[in-house]
């Protein structure tokens, strides 16, 4: 959480946003596989000059790779360090609402996690969800005139 937040910060005070990333993505993309393996992403990040070097890169790396297939994509990246800028950039894609996946902290969900990775708070289940939805808006009956 703190590597994430501290990314974050040095990104935006380097002048970096959320919309940035996936062209600095394309740009480091060598092999033109729509992600970066380790040593892509080190050269991304040692361009970009936010202060991460040798064993920290790899730690970010690591980070956001989950999965641990050993590359990452802008996707990834843009979800865990600018969750409020994903959608705005890539669209909702799968046609979910916002509020579905996205934390009370702020933070979206990253796809196959059940907790966020901002705050640790667990994703609320889709019944839990509908619950809230029902009880939050009672209909009213109408009169008729």
């Amino acid at each position: 959480i703190l590597l994430t937040q501290r990314t974050r910060k040095r990104l935006k005070q380097a002048g970096y946003t959320a919309q940035d990333i996936p062209f600095l993505f394309q740009i480091f993309d060598e092999n033109g596989d729509g992600s970066l393996d380790l040593e892509e992403f080190r050269r991304m990040v040692e361009f970009m000059k936010v202060g991460f070097h040798g064993h920290r890169v790899v730690e970010l790396f690591e980070l956001f790779d989950e999965d641990g297939g050993g590359s990452i994509d802008d996707r990834e990246f843009v979800k865990a360090l600018f969750p409020e800028s994903f959608y705005e950039i890539y669209g909702q894609g799968n046609g979910e609402e916002l509020e579905e996946d996205t934390c009370a902290c702020g933070n979206v969900f990253v796809e196959d996690s059940n907790f966020c990775q901002m705050c640790g708070a667990k994703r609320p289940s889709p019944a839990h969800e509908e619950a809230q939805d029902i009880g939050a808006s009672p209909k009213m009956p109408q009169t008729v005139m």
